[in-house]
C-alpha cells in the first residue's frame, strides 16, 4: 500500500511501444507527446412502479496519442497505406480501401520514487488523422504535433493492465 507520496506522484510519458496483432515483439514508436484513455460506463437499466434496476453494464474506452509527426512508415504500419515510388520519390498511397490493422500498445510513466508504472492496453485499432499545415509567423518556427485517436477493444473481457516495478 502507498504510504508516502514518492509511491503515488506520477510525470512523463515515455518508451511508447506498438505491436501488431499476431506478432510477438513490440517494436518503438518514437516521438510521444502525450496519451489520454477515456472510459465510460453503459448502463443497461429496466424500471417497474418504483424502482429502477441496472441489470448490465459495459464499459467503453477510447483514446488520442499525441505525437510530435508520424514517419511514412509508421503512417503505412499504422493505417494499413501502401508506399509506392512515384517520380523517383517515396510515395504513401492513401485509398478509402485500407483498413488499420489492431495493436497492442506500450507505454510508461515515472513515479517519483524513481520507479516506472508500465500500462499495456491489449487491443488498439488507430483511426486516420487529419492533414494540418499552419504557415509561419515572422520567422518563428513551431513544432506541429498530430493527435491520432484510437478506439480499444476488449480482450477477454480486459481493456488494459498496469504494472508496476518492484
Amino acid at each position: 500500500m502507498a504510504n508516502n507520496y514518492e509511491n503515488i506522484v506520477l510525470f512523463g510519458f515515455s518508451d511508447i511501444q506498438i505491436k501488431k496483432e499476431g506478432e510477438k515483439t513490440y517494436q518503438p514508436l518514437i516521438g510521444g507527446i502525450g496519451v489520454q484513455v477515456d472510459i465510460s460506463v453503459e448502463n443497461i437499466t429496466a424500471s417497474n412502479k418504483n424502482d429502477t434496476y441496472i441489470i448490465a453494464s459495459n464499459m467503453i474506452a477510447e483514446g488520442q496519442l499525441t505525437l510530435l509527426e508520424l514517419s511514412l512508415d509508421h503512417r503505412q504500419l499504422l493505417f494499413g497505406h501502401e508506399i509506392q515510388t512515384v517520380d523517383g520519390m517515396r510515395c504513401l498511397v492513401v485509398k478509402d480501401t485500407d483498413s488499420c490493422p489492431k495493436f497492442s500498445l506500450k507505454f510508461s510513466r515515472k513515479k517519483a520514487n524513481g520507479k516506472r508504472i508500465i500500462y499495456e492496453i491489449l487491443s488498439v485499432v488507430f483511426s486516420e488523422n487529419s492533414i494540418q499545415a499552419d504557415t509561419m509567423k515572422e520567422g518563428q518556427i513551431e513544432e506541429s504535433n498530430i493527435t491520432i485517436n484510437f478506439e480499444i477493444q476488449k480482450v477477454n473481457g480486459i481493456l488494459y493492465r498496469v504494472f508496476e516495478e518492484q
